[in-house]
């Protein structure tokens, strides 16, 4: 039921350019990292870009299939060199199902819910909802690990996705929108990619 609208930016640095302002209108990042070559120098830039314009990231660790794959050792790098606030998923969670040790892990993040864990007093739906804001306020990173080649995890990713990510759009508002991308047609008119941030525009606004 949900819409997305998926911006594929080129990896090479030779394109940072267009990386970046494709970076600026994200409402979330989905950074692929190999289970075999780990973190190579132009994803840490990504990163780095990501971070500069705060968007929400989640990390695929792909390639799981492949001989030399390493999934922990990958995840140490993670936390090393991007954020000791990733989180490594290996099942799916949700508003009514979180397992132990990610119900601590957000506990040990939260001082009002780590007092309601440590007296057994848990709900689940207060952990989720914690979860998200971590999620949007960048303290907390979720990792999965697949193969995308085999189909391996990548619909539980999706799935996971969706349920961990929301935006909110107001039609009511006055119009906003932020230019993204301007390029020209074979008839040399101007076409400007705006990504609207609130309210509606009409023909001739």
């Amino acid at each position: 039921g949900d819409t997305y609208t998926l911006i594929d930016t080129p990896g090479h640095m030779d394109f940072s350019p267009e990386m970046e302002r494709a970076i600026s209108i994200m409402d979330y990042a989905i950074l692929l990292i190999s289970a075999v070559d780990g973190i190579e120098g132009h994803t840490e830039t990504v990163w780095n870009l990501l971070r500069k314009y705060h968007v929400p990231t989640f990390i695929f660790i792909n390639k799981i299939d492949r001989e030399g794959a390493a999934v922990e050792e990958v995840m140490q790098s993670i936390k090393k060199e991007f954020s000791t606030d990733a989180l490594l998923l290996k099942e799916e969670i949700n508003d009514q199902s979180i397992p132990e040790s990610i119900l601590e892990w957000i506990a040990e993040r939260d001082e009002k819910l780590f007092e309601h864990y440590m007296e057994d007093n848990i709900d689940i739906s207060q952990y989720f909802s914690a979860l998200l804001k971590m999620i949007q306020n960048e303290q907390a990173f979720i990792c999965m690990a697949g193969s995308a080649l085999k189909d391996i995890k990548v619909k539980e990713f999706f799935n996971q996705f969706a349920i961990l990510t929301k935006t909110e759009f107001d039609n009511d508002a006055p119009f906003q929108g932020k230019v993204f991308k301007i390029r020209h047609d074979e008839q040399n008119q101007r076409i400007t990619f705006i990504k609207a941030l609130s309210g509606t525009l009409k023909v001739r606004d």
